[in-house]
């Protein structure tokens, strides 16, 4: 459960990052599946348009940064859950819920593509990256995602 002793305020602030967390996990497993390529904004909002619900860019943007408000619209969590092919309860339970069946069979795809990615970035802005250095960056990937995958069980 998500509890923080500074107060209801802080509480509602990492909800909204523990959500950012999980979507951003859900767009990984997405990209991992679909040649990198992470669930476009425009395909998610037809997709969700199909159903009745709206979501702007912005408040997207917003979910995916854990920066505005909590989003806590149950039918468009749901909805979000419907299309990345999770259980609902995965973006409405605080309760520490499981990991779904869908990211624990793909914990190494979505791993790579992350350390990929990230080294990818790194090279752009460091320039070409030494083998000891791209060793070092996967050891504090692989600590940082082991946070991710991360089941309640192992907790």
């Amino acid at each position: 459960m998500i509890e923080s002793a500074d107060g209801p305020g802080e509480t509602v602030r990492a909800r909204a990052l523990e959500l950012a967390r999980r979507l951003n996990l859900l767009q990984d497993v997405h990209a991992s599946e679909n040649e990198g390529k992470p669930l476009a904004f425009t395909e998610l909002r037809d997709r969700l348009l199909e159903n009745g619900v709206n979501l702007s860019e912005g408040r997207w943007a917003y979910m995916l940064s854990g920066q505005g408000a909590l989003t806590t619209d149950s039918r468009l969590l749901t909805e979000l859950a419907r299309i990345f092919e999770v259980d609902a309860s995965y973006l409405l339970d605080w309760e520490d819920p499981e990991l779904p069946a869908r990211i624990l069979a793909n914990r190494e795809l979505i791993a790579t593509f992350r350390r990929n990615k990230i080294i990818k970035a790194a090279a752009r802005s460091l320039g070409p990256l030494t083998p000891k250095s791209i060793e070092a960056l996967s050891k504090i990937i692989d600590a940082e995602m082991s946070k991710d995958f991360r089941d309640k069980d192992q907790s």
